[in-house]
């Protein structure tokens, strides 16, 4: 039941007190938060490359309350919220309230019908909105890791010892037990294997704890001495052994150089290694750790799996590592030590990959992207025995991929999201392009401000190793790039474009990109692809229904061409980035008509692609007329006209070759006799 709208207080500075009228939305009791009914501001928060509205409302979904001034002039004057409203619109901030449980209201300035003054109020954190600030202002976003059976497994001699001894007395009695069958006489043969890797790990171990150095595959391999760093990140040295198995990386270490018992074993897990570097080549995410385990050990984990610092500098690591046992994003990402007091996330545009939900927050639990465990024993004995039903080295490689693409599905999703609605729609209501009606603030809120797109609205539960039967590569074995949302339902639509294009039956209408909808449209990118294409800003793309309204009277009307038949695309079409078609037709619309069998000119559409080398400017009142061109980009034209379905054309005749005749240098090629002196002197008298 919504609570009633009461009389509030507002206290900013040194103006005086205003009674306003505190209108709640949902549930939010203002008793409960702030005793007596007295707001006092703390201060003033400022967002440097977005508006305080937008994060605001990407990180809470909305508004918990709004104040406006009492409607009765009698009640007092208006001097505090008219005055904190002024310096918020102003300086581009956010007032700030601390609630009596100590978490944090942040005031925005809004504009209602007329002149009147709206504060909004966001129950959040500073410390989250300055994250957030950041991460919009980056186009990164954060991204939280597990170590321990997410990424990797690490074990000491103890405990090999300990599980060695629980497989011999408990794990293999109580299979012996069950009826004879040919399912426990796989188990018992994958019990021995288990136990033939266990102890050979644990010999490996015990050699690099007496001897800095292993016998592996015949040889005898000695420690390298690697730089890492301490708890304080103080440089040290430690004796690292670095083998390979089965495709995955084996790494021998020392967590104390100094005590060869802290000697470990890590196993990374299958598909890391690949992902790693493409996580870092797309420098969409900031990444952190969070871990139970001790801090000397969590640096030294993440320093096996980014031996390189590609994903986190060492600078970093002591604020992006995190140890804690009951794990939460307010302690991860936002480093906030203060109450609580929110019912939803703390970062909710944060991903998480883990292989336990349970071990989180029930508030973050929703942006978990689970995936399967990895045990490295049980898995390689599965595998070696081509046990059913069994997670295995190759199976979990394939979920690495696929995670690989869900991560980056969800930062296309949220940052479309981001992009094409919540941007533009904040800045219509900061901007009073938009006002909010008085009398019904929560709706007409809920109608101007659309519900941003969280983590937890997008992820998707990872799908079972044995679902991922077919590897995740296509049939020439070349993995699978993952693909912005977006472009999904534009795939056919830009298949027959490219078709229509190359064939010559007309120039279609392309699909049109959602961002460029209304005041997009006419964006800097458009207007940089009408000016390659030569049109002009009232012409459309196409002949079809793409333009944006009627063209002018000077705009050039298509020459009739004779009917061609279409070209039909495979059944998988061709992946083909938008700009990349707007391209080819303002190839076509570019190139001048030549004679039968004559080449077109390279143009600027032509040369931006790479496909041919682009001449030297032509001086402004003389037009370069049309050139062959040379073998090899005519061959390489004649490959992409052939990838598109197009015939390639004919070699030029020797008469038109002759006709074009020599190729003459560009006049700003030619310098005059005398040198430098001389070309200064001829520059002084064209000024």
């Amino acid at each position: 039941m919504p609570v009633p709208a009461v009389t509030v207080t507002l206290h900013y500075g040194s103006s005086s007190p205003t009674l306003c009228r505190h209108i709640p939305c949902g549930s939010w009791d203002v008793d409960t938060n702030f005793k007596g009914g007295s707001l006092t501001v703390r201060g003033s928060w400022p967002v440097l490359h977005d508006s305080t509205l937008l994060v605001c409302h990407l990180l809470t979904k909305g508004p918990a309350f709004f104040l406006v001034a009492d409607a009765d002039p009698g009640n007092g004057q208006t001097a505090a919220l008219s005055d904190l409203h002024d310096h918020c619109v102003w300086q581009k901030r956010a007032g700030v309230l601390i609630a009596d449980d100590g978490s944090e209201v942040l005031l925005v300035p809004l504009r209602g019908e007329g002149s009147e003054q709206v504060l909004a109020g966001f129950h959040t954190i500073m410390a989250a909105g300055d994250v957030l600030g950041g991460c919009l202002a980056s186009g990164r976003l954060p991204l939280v890791f597990d170590l321990d059976e997410t990424l990797l497994v690490a074990k000491s001699q103890s405990q090999l010892q300990r599980e060695l001894a629980e497989l011999r007395d408990v794990r293999r009695p109580a299979l012996t037990q069950q009826p004879s069958s040919n399912d426990r006489a796989l188990g018992l043969a994958a019990l021995r294997r288990e136990e033939e890797l266990l102890a050979a790990d644990l010999s490996l171990l015990q050699q690099f704890a007496e001897h800095d150095a292993v016998e592996w595959g015949g040889a005898r391999l000695a420690a390298t001495l690697e730089p890492a760093a301490g708890p304080a990140l103080q440089p040290l040295h430690r004796p690292v052994v670095r083998l390979r198995r089965d495709g995955a990386s084996v790494v021998l270490t020392r967590i104390d150089p100094a005590l060869p018992a802290t000697s470990m074993i890590f196993h990374v897990r299958p598909g890391w290694e690949a992902a790693r570097p493409a996580l870092a080549a797309a420098a969409s995410h900031d990444v952190y750790v969070c871990t139970a385990a001790r801090q000397d050990y969590a640096l030294e984990a993440w320093r096996v799996l980014d031996p390189g610092e590609h994903l986190m500098s060492l600078q970093q690591r002591a604020a992006r590592i995190t140890c804690v046992q009951r794990k939460n994003l307010a302690k991860v990402v936002v480093k906030y030590k203060g109450a609580g007091g929110s019912v939803h996330s703390v970062m909710p545009l944060t991903v998480i990959v883990d292989d336990r939900l349970d071990v989180w927050d029930v508030a973050n639990r929703g942006q978990v992207v689970q995936i399967e465990p990895f045990r490295p024993y049980e898995e390689r004995a599965a595998a070696e025995l081509g046990l059913p039903d069994r997670p295995t080295l190759q199976t979990l490689d394939a979920q690495m991929q696929w995670l690989q693409g869900e991560i980056a599905r969800l930062h296309a999703a949220i940052f479309s999201h981001i992009d094409d609605v919540a941007r533009p729609a904040a800045e219509r209501l900061m901007s009073g392009a938009r006002r909010l009606k008085v009398d019904a603030l929560a709706r007409d809120y809920a109608d101007a401000m659309p519900t941003p797109t969280w983590t937890e609205d997008c992820v998707q539960k990872a799908p079972r190793l044995l679902g991922l039967a077919p590897d995740p590569r296509s049939a020439s074995g070349t993995a699978l790039v993952p693909q912005d949302p977006r472009r999904a339902a534009r795939q056919g639509a830009e298949g027959a474009a490219v078709a229509a294009a190359a064939a010559g039956v007309g120039e279609l209408s392309l699909p049109q990109d959602p961002r460029r909808r209304g005041a997009a449209a006419d964006g800097p990118a458009a207007k940089r692809a009408r000016t390659d294409s030569g049109d002009q800003p009232g012409d459309s793309v196409g002949a079809g229904t793409g333009s944006s309204g009627p063209a002018p009277a000077q705009a050039r009307a298509p020459a009739p061409a004779p009917a061609k038949p279409s070209i039909s695309l495979p059944a998988a079409g061709l992946n083909l980035d938008p700009k990349l078609i707007e391209t080819l037709l303002a190839m076509r619309r570019n190139s001048p008509v030549t004679a039968p069998g004559q080449c077109a000119a390279p143009g600027p559409a032509s040369a931006s692609l790479g496909l041919v080398r682009p001449p030297p400017p032509p001086p402004p009142p003389r037009a370069a007329p049309a050139r062959p061109l040379a073998p090899a980009d005519a061959a390489m034209t004649n490959r992409w006209l052939s990838a598109f379905g197009a015939p390639a054309p004919r070699p030029m005749a020797p008469a038109a070759a002759a006709q074009a005749g020599p190729m003459r240098p560009h006049p700003a090629a030619q310098v005059p006799a005398g040198g430098a002196d001389a070309q200064r002197q001829q520059r002084q008298q064209q000024q």
